[in-house]
């Protein structure tokens, strides 16, 4: 949140990572609104991977230094993490309160 004083920009990232601490205790504590919540912000999520890992592999490559190529992996293992989750949350649906 103090990030957000000096660059108003940082908000929607500061917003997406709240709501998906969120639907992580949501789920956590098997409550309803996690799954809409999840379904909600997937996409979000799965564009700022994605956009993120193209602008790296578009400016720098995908592997001219160590610290660029485990970014790069770490983005993809972030997007899979994601489709992972999303299924494991569809798949609980019906045990959520």
């Amino acid at each position: 949140m103090f990030s957000a004083l000096y660059d108003p920009s940082l908000i929607p990232l500061i917003a997406l990572s709240l709501a998906s601490i969120a639907a992580g205790l949501g789920v956590l504590l098997e409550r309803r609104f996690a799954l809409w919540l999840t379904l909600l912000i997937f996409p979000l999520g799965i564009v700022e991977a994605l956009a993120t890992l193209s602008y790296s592999v578009r400016m720098l490559g995908w592997y001219p230094s160590d610290i660029v190529g485990v970014f790069n992996a770490s983005l993809v293992l972030y997007a899979v993490g994601l489709v992972v989750s999303l299924v494991l949350v569809i798949d609980k649906r019906s045990q959520l309160k």
